[in-house]
């Protein structure tokens, strides 16, 4: 019987196994995560270092992200065989019923003899326990044809191909996996006015936290299922000049402003390997958007930046064909990414 471990309970469940499940790191475990990671991962990504195990270790521990928006809190999954750790597999829970799963590693002796499936399948048996949890997805190198291969035989699906996301001239493959389907897909167009062909002020920097949640969670609402005024906040703190580091999840504002009031906000996130995502992108009006995406190029391009892109809900279709208009190109649709009966799409362009 396979069982699975937290903190002192232990929970029966359905699947039979050679290997029992925990969520919880023991004392010792936390070395080989990170040799095991650091091992694999950089074969495909760039800037991979210990700051990356680690602060996925620190996040788990917490029981909640002190530096994400969208994440809420990770969990690290052990399986043990005899009491000894065979392989891990990180979920990172976002808003709206999301989970993005991996990386996940087992150990060189146990690799090819279908424990990886045997373990990920449990793994995403329990997740999906959780009602809230609508669908799984993740992303791979389209350089990694074995783990690519792997997930689709999981039941994932191709959802799209991030050019060059991670590394210059490798691009990411992500997949995804919908748990519990929405129904019917959320249908209608968010009408977004030309503008009146004033450019606004762009500027970069923080914002009183209720003035930027007056102006951005009424905005996201067609879009983004989960946002509340902790999601703004968690914006504002990851200004600060300390937060400015990977591990620590920095981000820049862009606020744009017709006299004095506020009409676009985009937040950017810088991404290991030299892309930034701009996300989420919300405007009062289609001039505003380009003022806010061309700053947007800008300041990538200072921070040294090869890659920019953007995350839209599908029904922003004026500011998508604004964005392919502005040299961007489509790069993926995720299903229901971050709302129910929502697609999303991405959209990047090349800075180099």
């Amino acid at each position: 019987m396979r069982t699975l471990q937290q903190g002192a309970e232990t929970l029966d469940t359905a699947d039979a196994a050679d290997f029992t499940l925990s969520d919880a790191l023991l004392p010792g475990e936390e070395r080989l995560f990170e040799e095991l990671l650091l091992a694999e991962l950089p074969h495909f990504y760039d800037e991979v270092d210990p700051s990356f195990p680690r602060s996925l270790m620190y996040t788990a521990r917490l029981g909640s992200d002190d530096y994400g928006y969208f994440t809420l809190r990770k969990r690290i999954f052990v399986a043990r065989r005899d009491r000894v750790p065979i392989g891990f597999t990180v979920a990172t829970y976002k808003r709206g019923g999301s989970v993005k799963m991996g990386p996940t590693v087992t150990v060189a002796e146990l690799r090819r003899t279908g424990i990886g499936t045997r373990f990920r399948g449990a793994v995403e048996a329990e997740i999906a326990r959780d009602p809230r949890i609508r669908k799984l997805y993740l992303t791979i190198s389209g350089s990694n044809d074995r783990t690519l291969l792997f997930n689709l035989g999981l039941g994932y699906q191709v959802e799209g191909v991030l050019r060059g996301q991670y590394r210059a001239g490798q691009d990411e493959v992500v997949l995804g996996r919908i748990v519990r389907p929405a129904g019917e897909a959320a249908v209608g167009r968010n009408q977004i006015p030309a503008g009146s062909g004033r450019a606004p002020e762009v500027r970069q920097g923080t914002v009183d936290p209720d003035r930027l949640a007056e102006f951005m969670l009424r905005r996201m609402r067609s879009g983004f299922a989960g946002v509340d005024h902790s999601f703004v906040e968690s914006i504002v703190r990851a200004l600060a000049a300390d937060r400015q580091v990977y591990a620590r999840k920095g981000k820049s504002l862009l606020t744009a402003y017709h006299d004095g009031a506020v009409r676009g906000v985009g937040v950017l996130v810088p991404k290991r390997g030299g892309a930034i995502k701009l996300s989420p992108l919300l405007v009062d009006d289609l001039g505003v958007a380009r003022a806010i995406v061309r700053a947007a190029c800008r300041l990538a391009d200072d921070q040294g930046r090869r890659r920019i892109y953007v995350v839209l809900p599908i029904a922003d279709n004026s500011v998508v064909e604004l964005l392919l208009r502005e040299g961007f190109a489509l790069e993926a649709q995720l299903r229901e990414a971050y709302r129910p009966g929502m697609d999303t799409l991405v959209l990047g362009k090349c800075l180099c």
